[in-house]
């Protein structure tokens, strides 16, 4: 989708992967931006180190697998798809857009790029794989956090308090 700022996504990695960090983007979905980013890919010569997995239903694996979780994004709300790469424990590189600010404990379970330029992801993403033991106390955190505040019943019970307010009751 246009709004996940694909293209920003493979501009990052173009700088990352310039930083010869040695790590590998993982692409999950498939949509209308599929074939431009492919060819995005191939055109920056980063075919070695971006993977397009398409459409998955398997994504806790995937999550679980990964160290760090990018959104580039433009406008978002609150993103399910974050909720889950915390649960997964993954430290979250993200752009100040929509809920995340609220969602992203910044410096505990994530980072916050300071605006949506390649660049600042980029350093974002190279310090952080500069920086494993504080990536992988960033998933630790994520995953604790998550696990309390976005569980299934702490969400049924918010929801429960806030209808509660909405429903009037007459004696």
């Amino acid at each position: 989708d246009p709004q996940k700022r694909p293209d920003r996504a493979i501009t990052t990695w173009a700088r990352v992967d310039g930083a010869q960090t040695g790590a590998h983007l993982v692409i999950v979905g498939d949509g209308p931006e599929r074939t431009a980013v492919e060819r995005a890919v191939t055109d920056a010569g980063l075919s070695g180190s971006v993977h397009l997995l398409g459409r998955r239903t398997d994504v806790a694996p995937v999550l679980g697998a990964a160290d760090i979780f990018l959104l580039t994004s433009d406008d978002e709300a609150v993103p399910g798809v974050v909720i889950e790469a915390l649960m997964a424990g993954c430290a979250v590189v993200a752009t100040p857009v929509g809920d995340l600010p609220a969602m992203i404990d910044a410096a505990r379970t994530g980072v916050l790029t300071p605006d949506r330029s390649p660049d600042a992801i980029a350093e974002c993403v190279i310090a952080l794989l500069a920086d494993p033991d504080r990536a992988r106390a960033m998933g630790i955190a994520a995953r604790a956090d998550a696990s309390s505040r976005w569980a299934a019943d702490t969400i049924a019970d918010e929801y429960g308090r806030r209808l509660a307010t909405l429903v009037r009751t007459d004696s």
